[in-house]
């Protein structure tokens, strides 16, 4: 059987009853998070007017909210628990494993994760926010370089978070900064130069993302080699749950 079409009768006294029941179930899978300083690299929190739909019900934040808990190294989530008739968001650092279909979205048990952050990349601070898409198993993270001194060090190595899920990675892009910010320079090629035999690519395994330069110009030059508080690009992972 397949969805059938409500037909509205003149006189039906529940069809004002059903048509809100049957509109609230169009929420379900909703995220309406939004974070605070969502582009700057302070610690973030859960916007006023934000709206998220967790197990069935729907939650509004009429103030700004703090999250919970304390972010560590790395990848951290932000998940929403729900106690009685308030949703409480905390940072977790454990990742989610599947896709709840009935549920339509990252659960873990009946909290749902709604974003994430990535705490670290350059010292203290908070940058990589990403807040999920709803009703989607394509999902983006964010992954901020950090300080990279590309004259001395031929490879940046960034811990991605997403362990087994590595096999779901479909398309990477990387780009680089220099120090002035004026470019960014694309990384997604393979290049060998023909006075080197260092090749330029992007690396992945179940634990990180190895971003090899080549042995040559522009990136052996004085204008990439800021090496503190200074975040040398960004790596972008997509994949699906």
């Amino acid at each position: 059987m397949g969805g059938e079409q409500y037909v509205y009768t003149e006189g039906d006294a529940s069809w004002l009853d059903t048509f809100g029941a049957r509109m609230e179930q169009t929420a379900h899978g909703m995220n309406g998070i939004i974070l605070t300083e969502y582009t700057t690299s302070v610690v973030c929190a859960i916007a006023a007017g934000s709206v998220v739909e967790i197990n069935g019900a729907v939650f509004q934040f009429s103030a700004e909210t703090a999250i919970t808990g304390t972010p560590a190294s790395g990848v951290n989530y932000i998940i929403c628990s729900v106690t009685g008739t308030t949703a409480s968001p905390y940072w977790d650092q454990t990742i989610f494993s599947t896709y709840d279909t009935a549920k339509a979205g990252l659960y873990t048990g009946a909290s749902r994760y709604v974003a994430e952050c990535h705490y670290g990349a350059t010292g203290v601070d908070y940058l990589g926010k990403y807040v999920y898409p709803e009703r989607t198993r394509d999902l983006i993270r964010k992954l901020p370089i950090g300080n990279w001194d590309m004259p001395a060090t031929g490879t940046a190595a960034i811990i991605h978070g997403l362990g087994t899920v590595t096999t779901f990675i479909r398309q990477v892009n990387v780009h680089i900064y220099g120090d002035s910010d004026a470019f960014a320079y694309n990384f997604n090629y393979l290049a060998t130069s023909a006075t080197s035999a260092i090749t330029q690519y992007v690396q992945i395994n179940d634990n990180q993302v190895r971003i090899i330069r080549p042995d040559s110009p522009p990136f052996t030059l004085s204008s990439f080699d800021t090496s503190t508080g200074y975040n040398r690009g960004w790596a972008y992972l997509w994949y699906e749950i």
